[in-house]
């Protein structure tokens, strides 16, 4: 039973579920252009695609791997 509705301002949404999206970069420290430090290689949810990636990639001289993890609502 609602006996008062004209109290209410704001109504906040959240998603009940989260899950973890992976982007996989190369990183170039020696890069002069800062804007090309970070290459973006792959994403995808699903963390072993991406172990995969990293298995199989050839670097260059100066290159490692980065893999970064955010967490996106469902």
């Amino acid at each position: 039973m609602i006996i008062e509705l004209n109290k209410i301002k704001e109504v906040e949404i959240t998603a009940k579920t989260e899950f973890k999206y992976y982007l996989l970069f190369t990183y170039n420290n020696n890069s002069k252009d800062p804007n090309s430090r970070y290459f973006l290689i792959d994403q995808n949810s699903d963390v072993d695609w991406i172990k995969n990636r990293m298995d199989n990639w050839n670097l260059a001289e100066g290159e490692e791997l980065k893999v970064f993890a955010v967490m996106l609502p469902a």
